[in-house]
């Protein structure tokens, strides 16, 4: 492929990406995505110990070195998260009965592009987000019994309209890789975007530091700067090793939402450390296990209790109560024949969310732990590549106490499926 027409092709690709990128929305391990690319989330997201194409780098920066040539890779997923809460009991706050949340299908893009600098290096670049605090839920009538402070009764879930937030966090890395025996590492510096929306808390406002910068502001963006390391050892011609950490994104602050997120509109990254290991059983056969440790801890907007007892906003102020999460992944490589490798994967993780931080959660209920994944890679030749995953998420619930405490029961509920797409187009 010339020059010229290599430059046409990652300029539409990027194109694409920032095109459709305010629809990225993830939800699975919390509210990180389980897998980018086709073939990871084929895998159920492990795999690090076995980096094969440019969508690995997301993964695992030393990984670049096994992918030969130059490739471009395009993915996109089709993501149907279903969220709903049912609350009963005494008087509480939230409105009774089963509610269920809108926006069910969104498009989540990612592009990756590597190419090799010699034979014990590479480089590349990636595009690919997470988010999954997205819900929507209707500004269906209440009567004044149930919404106190109004004479007229109020509408949706808080009294306060339509409720939802809308949580978009991308990211943009650059990677170098390198080789020295059978050792390999990489590093890519990442560049991290995000967008925030939260409507229909008006009923809380006079529970925050700064109720003008508390809902209702749509959408704010912040951005931050950290990096991603990667370590690769190669034990034997059957078996490889890994470790993949990301660091703690300190990103700036959501100053229209101040009031709402702990330290004045403080939202950052968590890290997270992923290590893998890979048993080739045979040349067509590859056995994976990942552990993958986020922290959600690092953030306190996230894993702040929601019982804080001082206003929203303020240091140490309340936010989802979310724990850290462990996630533990197998899957397994099988190619068939020259033009056809199959692809299966199975991952549980905690639930980041306890029975006492329910009530807050009907924003962002990432209460699933199980994915069943499959796919496939179609051989097209000349070194390009059709691949196809699909994962299905079955429905978790937590229930706790609402913030009637011992009066009013609510169980969050959710539910996913995600079909992805790939094309590894060759750039050489």
């Amino acid at each position: 492929m010339t020059i010229f027409k290599k430059a046409k092709v990652l300029a539409v690709a990027a194109g694409v990406a920032m095109a459709i990128s305010p629809t990225i929305t993830t939800a699975t391990e919390g509210y990180f995505a389980h897998g980018w690319g086709a073939r990871h989330s084929a895998l159920a997201g492990a795999g690090i110990a076995n980096v094969t194409d440019a969508s690995g780098q997301a993964h695992n920066p030393a990984g670049l070195v096994n992918v030969e040539g130059s490739e471009l890779n395009l993915a996109i997923s089709l993501f149907n998260p279903n969220r709903a809460y049912e609350a009963s009991g005494g008087p509480g706050f939230a409105a009774y009965g089963r509610v269920e949340s809108g926006k069910n299908l969104h498009l989540v893009p990612n592009v990756a592009y590597s190419s090799s600098i010699d034979e014990d290096s590479a480089w590349g670049i990636t595009f690919y987000g997470n988010g999954g605090m997205n819900t929507q839920y209707p500004a269906f009538d209440r009567p004044a019994p149930d919404c106190p402070p109004s004479p007229v009764g109020g509408n949706g879930v808080y009294c306060a309209g339509a409720l939802g937030v809308d949580l978009l966090q991308a990211f943009l890395s650059v990677t170098y890789a390198s080789k020295i025996g059978d050792f390999s590492w990489g590093i890519s510096p990442v560049v991290a975007f995000q967008a925030f929306e939260a409507r229909g808390l008006g009923a809380f406002a006079g529970f925050s530091s700064d109720p003008a910068n508390f809902t209702n502001n749509s959408h704010d963006t912040s951005t931050g700067f950290g990096a991603k390391i990667g370590l690769g050892y190669k034990v034997s011609d059957a078996l490889d090793i890994a470790v993949s950490y990301q660091s703690k994104i300190d990103m700036s602050e959501l100053e229209d939402y101040a009031g709402l997120f702990a330290d004045g509109g403080d939202f950052d990254i968590p890290s997270n450390l992923t290590i893998g290991v890979a048993f080739h059983a045979d040349e067509d056969l590859t056995f994976m296990l990942d552990w993958k440790q986020i922290n959600y801890t690092d953030a306190g907007s996230v894993s702040n209790s929601g019982a804080e007892q001082v206003p929203f906003g303020f240091p140490g102020g309340p936010g989802f109560g979310w724990d850290d999460v462990t996630a533990i992944k197998l899957a397994v490589e099988w190619q068939t024949s020259e033009t056809m490798t199959w692809r299966f994967g199975y991952a549980e993780n905690d639930n980041p969310i306890g029975p006492e931080d329910v009530a807050l959660n009907i924003l962002a209920p990432g209460v699933v732990t199980t994915h069943f994944s499959t796919g496939f890679e179609l051989d097209l030749g000349e070194g390009d590549a059709f691949e196809f995953a699909f994962t299905y998420v079955p429905s978790e619930e937590v229930t706790g106490y609402g913030m009637a405490m011992n009066n009013d029961v609510i169980t969050l509920e959710m539910d996913q499926m995600i079909m992805g797409f790939s094309w590894t187009i060759n750039m050489d």
